[in-house]
């Protein structure tokens, strides 16, 4: 098993990792991942937010982000970071 899967054990999935479609499923979950980092840093920047440590952003610049997230991409696209209920995104 290459350290990519390794890395990224957070995949919960029903299948094991030894089941042939496991890998699909874990580059599905990078792929989005990749999307909502995109995403924050396109916001960030449109918002003219710099601050890169997490514990610095204020709560009005994470609320900034959040509103971006919902109406650039959320608003056309309700599953453009997949189908989930909550999406956690960590600033860092």
């Amino acid at each position: 098993m290459s350290s990519f899967y390794q890395t990224y054990n957070f995949v919960d999935t029903v299948l094991p990792r030894t089941h042939p479609s496991f890998p699909e499923i874990v580059n599905k979950e990078y792929l989005i991942i990749e999307k909502v980092r995109s995403a924050v840093c396109y916001c960030k920047k449109i918002n003219g937010i710099s601050v890169r440590d997490i514990s610095k952003i204020s709560g009005s610049d994470k609320l900034v982000i959040e509103d971006c997230l919902q109406k650039n991409f959320l608003a056309n696209d309700p599953n453009y970071f997949g189908k989930r209920d909550t999406i956690f995104i960590d600033l860092n």
